[in-house]
């Protein structure tokens, strides 16, 4: 089982907008996917964080160092050259903390992203506005709604216990849930 992102589910879950957006922001999105690559050695590292891995240029140089990658230049990097980069990272199990946490719990940070992702959108219509999927507050990882809502102070995941590195907590969610506190 692959921890982290593939290229399409990047592209599903990263790049493709919330469901009902309006078609151009759908087709803003193709073309962003579209040209993506050759990209240049500092936005593949950007890129494979957002994929799950944590990857710094300096990592990618190693990996053109040993040969495990070899792109037609340092700021052409293929999409097969930035998956062959993904492959090894995952096999070496080399994590962004949350994608870590997912393969400690035995799921794929996919289906992460994805329950984040749906609970913006569900939140999004609740709250007449837009949610983002991921914001970090004090540490932990949230569903926000501002402290100036009227009905809510935080929405945040039911593992509030997490502080910091969540691959050094004691108590991971098997599950997201997302739940509203506040006045009623």
């Amino acid at each position: 089982m692959t921890i982290g992102l593939s290229i399409e589910k990047y592209f599903e879950l990263k790049l493709k907008p919330r469901a009902g957006a309006d078609p151009v922001f759908f087709q803003a999105a193709e073309q962003e996917r579209d040209g993506m690559f050759p990209m240049p050695l500092v936005s593949v590292a950007s890129h494979l964080r957002s994929r799950g891995y944590d990857c710094r240029p300096q990592s990618l140089d190693l990996l053109l160092e040993s040969g495990v990658v070899r792109p037609a230049g340092s700021d052409a990097w293929s999409q097969a050259d930035v998956d062959t980069a993904a492959a090894h990272f995952e096999d070496c199990g080399v994590f962004t903390p949350y994608a870590a946490m997912c393969e400690t719990l035995g799921c794929r940070y996919a289906d992460f992203v994805r329950a984040l992702r749906e609970a913006a959108e569900r939140e999004s219509k609740a709250y007449r506005r837009n949610l983002p999927a991921v914001c970090r507050s004090g540490g932990r990882l949230a569903v926000g709604v501002p402290r100036s809502h009227s009905n809510a102070t935080e929405i945040r995941s039911v593992a509030e216990g997490i502080q910091g590195d969540p691959a050094q907590a004691d108590l991971f969610p098997s599950s997201v849930e997302i739940r509203c506190e506040g006045k009623a």
